[in-house]
């Protein structure tokens, strides 16, 4: 994300997305960085406040990674659910209450890896655990994400296609003003609500 110089847009909409959820008194939250490292900055079972916990967590990121490991990320962060979600049962044993997940992935999308089938894996994974997964694609104009082109090896042939062809995320949008933040995160919340409404009838 340094190269595409989309960083500070990146931590203002996780600014947007973290104090938006802490308003609509969603329940718990936890914030996980992810290059070649994986490294969890909040936990579920830590109190978040936008005053104290937001700043601590921004200085965290460095961007400075040079790889990205998108399906441990994945498999990380889905392990985090799953344990928080057995938390939440075991706590809430006498009432009927249910633990809805959602998972917001903001990075400048550029993450497949050569063998994306375990991204692939962990996609359903998430879905088959109902956990929606909204990809926000920080894009920059001047190196946008719609210009990028891999290539694969057809019959002894080199054919370039378009990287979003393969983007395997079913929930993305793509921002290039932080001010739609707003907007997108509603769509996303209006759509996990429908979708936990759908499950749980």
């Amino acid at each position: 994300m340094a190269e595409n110089d989309t960083g500070r847009m990146a931590l203002e909409a996780l600014t947007l997305i973290t104090s938006a959820l802490t308003k609509l008194d969603v329940g718990q939250i936890a914030v996980v960085s992810f290059g070649k490292n994986i490294e969890p900055l909040h936990h579920f079972n830590q109190p978040f406040t936008t005053e104290q916990s937001g700043p601590q967590i921004l200085s965290q990121f460095k961007f400075d990674q040079q790889e990205t490991n998108l399906a441990t990320f994945l498999e990380t962060s889905i392990t985090m659910l799953n344990v928080a979600k057995e938390e939440h049962a075991i706590s809430n044993t006498n009432t009927n209450t249910t633990c809805q997940q959602l998972i917001f992935i903001v990075s400048d999308g550029r993450v497949l890896e050569k063998d994306t089938q375990k991204v692939k894996h962990w996609i359903r994974e998430a879905e088959d655990r109902n956990q929606l997964i909204v990809f926000i694609i920080i894009d920059n104009a001047k190196s946008s994400i719609f210009d990028v082109k891999v290539y694969n090896v057809i019959d002894g042939k080199m054919q370039f296609t378009p990287y979003m062809d393969k983007f395997p995320f079913v929930y993305y949008i793509v921002v290039r003003n932080i001010e739609t933040i707003p907007i997108t995160l509603a769509d996303a919340l209006r759509q996990w609500f429908e979708m936990m409404s759908q499950t749980n009838n």
